[in-house]
């Protein structure tokens, strides 16, 4: 009967030797979109299609555009409200460090901010690494 011990370094093997295969194949996967991608029309932004004999290739092509906070906020005065509300989304956020805080320290405030958040256990991460011997 093998030793729990055992069982996790057959099962760590296992998965370094199946995050190397995936490594593997998507560095060829990239290398198939690259050559795709070079054979597409191209554009800023918007959408691409190709149908051949077996399959519809779609590429998407995107500007990420990111705001910088204070500036958007500077720039309240020069605009209307509905053209700033039009343009700036604003999304809020969770300082996990402050509502633990208010959990441990502040447990009737945090009872109220609680009302808003919503907190679901995320998927655990695991990082195995090979010990030299």
């Amino acid at each position: 009967m093998l030793t729990m011990t055992a069982v996790i370094d057959e099962l760590a093997f296992a998965w370094t030797q199946a995050k190397a295969e995936e490594a593997a194949a998507n560095r060829r996967r990239l290398e198939i979109e690259e050559k795709i991608l070079q054979l597409l029309e191209k554009k800023e932004e918007g959408s691409v299609t190709e149908k051949t004999n077996y399959y519809k290739v779609t590429a998407t092509y995107k500007i990420n555009r990111m705001v910088d906070s204070n500036i958007a906020i500077s720039l309240a005065d020069e605009l209307t409200q509905d053209q700033y509300q039009r343009i700036f989304r604003w999304k809020a956020d969770v300082d996990t460090k402050e509502l633990r805080f208010l959990m441990e320290n502040k447990p009737e405030t945090y009872s109220v901010i609680a009302r808003a958040v919503t907190a679901k256990p995320a998927k655990p991460t695991l990082k195995i690494e090979e010990i030299e011997q």
